[in-house]
């Protein structure tokens, strides 16, 4: 017989749970309205309260864990910064934005969204700066230029792409 303590818990009772089931439930739901879709990764979110297990990384299971909940919450700031889009509140995300650039220094897709929020909110030369330190952490790095969906985005707000402006989604209907 092993030896030791055997915790038994309800999954909801972890938030490292909740949190992953909010976000696969984003992921399942693709009918989900944007404002829907803030909602629950925001809900969500707030669950992330620094590092993984409080930085306290033991064994190689915790630290595989740790990558992958790290994953998961960038896939969830993704998504959360792309409905936040969607429905044109560019301005009201650029400071959280760029915190996140700062701090998860090669997500590209974070930058990118950085960029079009800027755009959005008429700061082109903002937009472009942000463009050119990401560019220059890359290739001070490891030695490499952006991706192409990147660049293709800074040709955009080069070129004024009517493609960056919002399309209008419509509100929810509250009863």
């Amino acid at each position: 017989m092993p030896s030791g303590y055997r915790l038994c818990l309800n999954g909801d009772a972890f938030d490292a749970d909740v949190f992953t089931h909010a976000l696969l439930d984003v992921r399942a739901n693709s009918g989900l309205s944007p404002y829907d879709m803030i909602t629950k990764l925001r809900d969500a979110l707030t669950l992330w309260r620094g590092p993984t297990f409080g930085g306290n990384l033991g064994g190689f299971i915790c630290q595989a864990a740790a990558v992958r909940y790290k994953e998961y919450r960038a896939a969830a700031l993704e998504r959360l910064f792309e409905a936040e889009l969607k429905i044109g509140r560019h301005n009201e995300i650029v400071a959280e934005l760029s915190e996140l650039v700062e701090s998860e220094s090669l997500n590209e897709r974070l930058c990118q969204q950085l960029m079009v929020a800027l755009y959005r909110g008429g700061r082109q030369r903002d937009a472009l700066a942000a463009y050119q330190r990401m560019r220059n952490r890359l290739m001070d790095e490891l030695g490499v230029e952006p991706s192409p969906v990147l660049m293709k985005c800074q040709m955009a707000i080069l070129a004024h792409d009517p493609a960056l402006q919002p399309r209008p989604v419509p509100a929810p209907v509250t009863s």
